[in-house]
């Protein structure tokens, strides 16, 4: 029988599936005929988690600015279109994300002014303003979706009660690693959040020794429940894999010649050369 505090965690899961059903799932949007790549998108994941580690800001609004520009990137609207058959118009709709992402979930206020000046004016505050307009009215100004980490820590709340609290902190810990690799890999972008969070601790709980398996068993039919799974969807196997496949420290490919902060200088890399 389910207690109170796992009953209210369950529903608010509920609420949030509902939510996501709400998002356009995001396709593959690149394609051969395309200068822009994976390759592109890593580097620029890479570049604003450097920004985010300079700022102090979450790496997962690094996440979020991701979502927001794949969702934007395989919209079809506006101006997306033109963002991947030049790679100075792809950078640009990824700091627009960024700035998007930095706007709405961090407690600090950042001007235009100051993103400008952290590509070293390779963008004006004119251009990142009109990128972020195409990119709200693109995304019909639905900016606030749970993402996967949201998804993962309200899972990570229906472990076992008898699972000691130093375990769980470990285990957590171990899936928030594994979904750094989320963000900056395209792969994950086009399966719902949910998805990606349930992938992602059944990632974890493979390698986890600390839990016993009846807690194991426990843990997994609590997610069941909450995820109404009556055995676990393919998509659920296929992100589970990548994460194991994945499954070693993150490092940068960002080129090393460019990720110092010089004198005078707002940005750890240079934007200009990192997609």
């Amino acid at each position: 029988m389910l207690n109170l505090r796992i009953f209210e965690i369950m529903n608010r899961i509920e609420a949030m599936r509902s939510q996501e059903e709400s998002i356009a799932l995001i396709h593959n949007y690149f394609s051969k005929s395309h200068p822009v790549d994976v390759g592109s998108r890593s580097a620029m994941a890479n570049w604003c988690d450097q920004i985010a580690d300079t700022m102090s800001f979450s790496r997962e609004t690094v996440g979020i600015a991701m979502s927001y520009l794949d969702r934007y990137l395989s919209s079809g609207k506006g101006q997306s279109g033109n963002s991947l058959q030049n790679k100075d118009r792809f950078q640009l709709a990824a700091i627009a994300s960024f700035y998007l992402a930095i706007k709405l979930n961090e407690p600090i206020v950042m001007g235009i002014d100051y993103m400008s000046r952290m590509t070293r004016g390779l963008y004006s505050e004119e251009e990142i303003a009109a990128m972020e307009r195409d990119i709200l009215f693109s995304l019909d100004w639905r900016m606030f979706s749970p993402t996967p980490f949201d998804f993962l820590r309200h899972l990570m709340e229906l472990l076992p009660e008898s699972v000691h609290p130093s375990f769980a902190e470990d285990m957590l810990r171990s899936a928030e690693v594994k979904m750094e690799f989320a963000k900056s890999d395209v792969f994950f972008s086009s399966y719902k959040p949910s998805i990606v969070g349930v992938g992602c601790i059944m990632s974890a709980m493979s390698e986890t020794k600390n839990l016993t398996q009846m807690e194991l068993k426990g843990f997994c039919v609590r997610i069941s429940t909450a995820m109404h799974y009556e055995q676990l969807p393919a998509g659920v196997l296929d992100v589970q894999q990548r994460f194991l496949m994945n499954s070693k420290p993150l490092e940068s490919i960002v080129d090393k010649t460019c990720n110092t902060i010089e004198e005078g200088s707002f940005s750890p890399v240079c934007v200009s050369q990192v997609a």
